[in-house]
């Protein structure tokens, strides 16, 4: 919360790397200590950043927080459908910032780390792009097994397009 007072509107990517669930990112507290920080919470101090174009929840099994980050305004999320193994999620965030300061934009870094993934990985490691669509009031889920999605808010689309400022 600090750091979000401290730069407040100048947060453009909001990246988490660490343990997690549906409802949950763990943070540290402390020298050694965790704790655990509730996604409702978090998604409103998220939605109130101006500048804020994508949410990156590099952690296990995380989709499930898509949906409360887009109804508190924020355009975008990569987040995680299943557990991940600890060296590919850190391999997929590589690629995906080595496009973004190769001036990729967010949807085509998301693509190079997804097809670094297929290459390493094979087929069964699938990564999708899905937009935040709901019929009858059921949200659409990412098929079994597929690690990362890109989840686009319906209000978003314009964050795929966004791209590192050149100096």
């Amino acid at each position: 919360f600090d750091l979000f007072n401290r730069y407040a509107d100048r947060i453009a990517i909001f990246h988490y790397g660490g343990h997690a669930n549906g409802t949950h990112l763990q943070l540290e507290a402390g020298v050694g200590k965790a704790q655990m920080a509730d996604a409702t919470g978090l998604a409103q101090l998220l939605g109130q950043q101006k500048a804020l174009q994508l949410v990156f929840l590099n952690g296990c099994a995380t989709h499930d927080q898509v949906e409360k980050l887009f109804s508190c305004g924020v355009k975008a999320v990569i987040a995680t459908a299943v557990p991940i193994n600890d060296e590919m999620a850190t391999e997929f965030a590589e690629q995906f910032y080595h496009a973004l300061a190769n001036k990729a934009n967010i949807q085509k870094a998301f693509q190079t780390a997804k097809a670094f993934v297929t290459t390493r990985y094979g087929k069964e490691k699938e990564v999708g792009e899905f937009r935040a669509v709901s019929w009858a009031g059921k949200k659409e889920s990412p098929p079994a097994g597929v690690p990362w999605g890109l989840y686009v808010n319906a209000n978003g689309e314009e964050a795929l397009a966004w791209k590192l400022p050149e100096a």
